[in-house]
């Protein structure tokens, strides 16, 4: 499964009473390997991962919901494969960003900053910083981004996008 996993957890509630309860929890997560989670795991998607990853991961929820993540993220050969096998994989062969991910009252908001790439052995021209919003109540989701590739947003809009309702734009 990897190297190395810790766990820190902060928890407030009453103990009989777990949808009241509120906290923070952090995770280090060291050479990852994301096949064997994904295989194990994370059946509810339907798509499989491979390579390694190492995170600092920051959550704080409430009543169960998630209302906040803070991530700062690596990873080394790393591909994501969906669907089935007639669809290309989308590899990489490096991957390093931050991450903060929102809930709020339209929905959700996911801004990357400091994202690095490298693909086939090429390392995107520079770092990028974007943000996905999704707006549960207008049904739409938006993508503002300092700089992308395309060949790799068509890859990862179909994943996204097997994800999502069927009635959003």
């Amino acid at each position: 499964y990897g190297g190395h996993v810790q766990l820190l957890a902060d928890i407030s509630g009453a103990i009989d009473q777990p949808e009241q309860w509120q906290g923070r929890m952090y995770m280090a997560l060291e050479q990852i390997q994301l096949k064997s989670w994904f295989n194990d795991y994370w059946q509810l998607f339907d798509f499989v991962a491979d390579g390694k990853l190492d995170a600092n991961v920051w959550i704080d929820w409430q009543q169960l919901q998630v209302q906040q993540i803070h991530a700062v993220v690596s990873g080394e050969r790393m591909a994501l494969h969906y669907l089935n096998n007639s669809v290309q994989s989308w590899k990489l062969d490096q991957l390093m960003g931050n991450l903060r991910w929102q809930q709020n009252a339209q929905g959700w908001r996911a801004d990357v900053s400091g994202l690095e790439i490298q693909r086939n052995q090429l390392h995107w021209r520079q770092p990028t910083a974007l943000s996905l919003e999704m707006d549960t109540q207008q049904r739409q989701l938006n993508l503002n981004a300092s700089y992308l590739q395309v060949d790799g947003l068509s890859y990862m809009a179909g994943l996204v996008n097997s994800f999502l309702p069927q009635d959003v734009d």
